[in-house]
């Protein structure tokens, strides 16, 4: 019987497992590589990648591709712009155990150091989903105290899972791929006092960039402690002590796959995710019943104290602080019925219409309506009760956000997505381009891939 501590045990098993190919997996892993590719294009332009993109180049070149632009530098910082792309936006999507926004993280590391190592799409689908599951295990073990405590999961967590999903990549045995954890681990930060500023998306930058930089030198021989998650001074103790712990699961790694037990959750709307059960029930209620904006004098919505606490700008003075705004994004639901990419850019920011809503929204904490239960992919219900102006009162309860594995976005809705993303950035001939590239990414080399979207703008 093995002695191994819950590191150990994840990395052998991140290291050994033979190449994934359950079609379960690989099709959730697709579409989510989709999604993140479309966030990435949407954020290529964003004024808060753009600075990183100048900061990164000033730092010298080197031989990945960055998406939408002509510079080619190192993987590592490669992979901080284009994180910093793909989360700019609050689009990319969720990952519950975790509490993270993984695929913003995981994807750009792995195209980054893929690419400068001449890899395929099949390794790289087989490192998203080992990373998935070295985040969704962790997180298992520390949320949701981790999260409640301020910590920026996509950031903790993130560099961890990129170091992990970066060693699968390069085919690091057990010990290094310990070692690249373990590093990953010391690479650790970011909190969430930072939402609703540029730092916030270039957490993701940081996690992508430190989870690569730890793979490699675990993969050139730099040892760390083996045991970096729990035990003494080890990351549980230090960033979430009185969580559950590991042992749980320890037993569960791989079965089944965390990406199959928890999909991921494609966002249907370009802001927080503590926003989405809200107007997903009020646009529910707005069609069910026939309803206007005209109609409705009054909203209140009931929600977790996270909510409240992810959600601080209720008059948001720039889109950054938009996109964590309860407020705005209940107006917007009731003004357009949608929730769209240039209502959170800085042109289409601050429609009267959709910011005089702010005072007849209240938002209500209320842990009566809290679960954060993992394993259901429920982490934020809400409540929400519409006064309308004939005096009649509506209510629904709204347990499942649009995009998770219990209430998934259909093709079409993906679809339209995709194209709310790269709207900007391509042509209907060269969309259809990239997705068929990516319907075959499993046999396409992956610097195949990455010049297509280098050359987009």
């Amino acid at each position: 019987m093995s002695t191994d501590g819950f590191t150990q045990t994840l990395a052998r098993w991140a290291a050994d497992m033979p190449l994934i190919e359950s079609s379960a997996a690989v099709t959730i892993g697709k579409q989510a590589i989709t999604d993140t590719i479309g966030c990435m294009l949407a954020g290529t332009s964003d004024d808060a990648t753009r600075r990183v993109l100048i900061a990164a180049t000033s730092l010298g070149s080197g031989n990945a591709r960055v998406v939408g632009h002509t510079q080619r530098l190192a993987p590592g910082a490669a992979a901080m712009v284009n994180a910093t792309a793909a989360h700019v936006y609050d689009y990319d999507d969720n990952f519950f155990p975790a509490a993270a926004h993984a695929s913003a993280v995981l994807l750009p590391s792995l195209l980054a150091l893929a690419e400068s190592e001449d890899l395929t799409g099949a390794q790289l689908l087989d490192a998203y989903v080992v990373g998935l599951e070295v985040m969704g295990r962790i997180g298992e073990g520390v949320n949701m105290l981790h999260y409640q405590l301020g910590w920026h999961a996509t950031s903790t967590l993130g560099s961890i899972g990129a170091a992990a999903a970066c060693a699968r990549l390069l085919s690091l045995d057990g010990a290094q791929m310990s070692d690249a954890i373990s590093l990953g681990m010391s690479l650790a930060s970011g909190t969430k006092n930072q939402f609703g500023t540029m730092a916030k998306p270039l957490h993701a930058g940081f996690a992508a960039e430190q989870g690569l930089r730890a793979a490699m030198l675990a993969k050139h021989g730099v040892n760390a402690t083996s045991e970096p998650l729990d035990g003494t001074f080890g990351w549980r103790a230090m960033f979430a002590a009185d969580s559950l712990g590991f042992d749980e699961s320890m037993s569960k790694i791989g079965r089944p796959l965390a990406i199959e037990e928890y999909g991921l959750m494609t966002k249907p709307h370009p802001c927080c995710a503590s926003v989405h059960c809200t107007v997903d029930a009020i646009m529910g209620l707005m069609s069910e019943h026939d309803l206007n904006a005209a109609d409705i004098e009054r909203v209140q919505t009931f929600v977790p104290k996270i909510t409240v606490a992810n959600l601080p700008f209720p008059e948001p003075s720039d889109e950054r602080e938009a996109r964590f705004s309860m407020h705005y994004g209940v107006g917007l639901a009731i003004e357009h019925g949608a929730l769209r990419l240039r209502d959170f850019r800085s042109g289409g920011f601050g429609n009267p219409a959709v910011v005089a809503w702010a005072p007849r929204v209240e938002m209500v904490e209320d842990e009566s309506v809290a679960e954060n239960a993992l394993g259901a992919n429920v982490i934020e219900p809400a409540r929400v009760v519409l006064h309308l102006g004939d005096g009649r009162v509506l209510d629904r309860t709204q347990r499942y956000a649009k995009g998770v594995l219990q209430n998934p976005m259909s093709t079409a809705e993906r679809n339209t997505k995709l194209r709310d993303c790269t709207a900007e950035s391509l042509s209907d001939e060269q969309l259809s381009e990239l997705i068929a590239r990516l319907d075959q990414l499993a046999t396409t080399p992956v610097a195949e891939v990455m010049a297509f979207l280098a050359r987009t703008s």
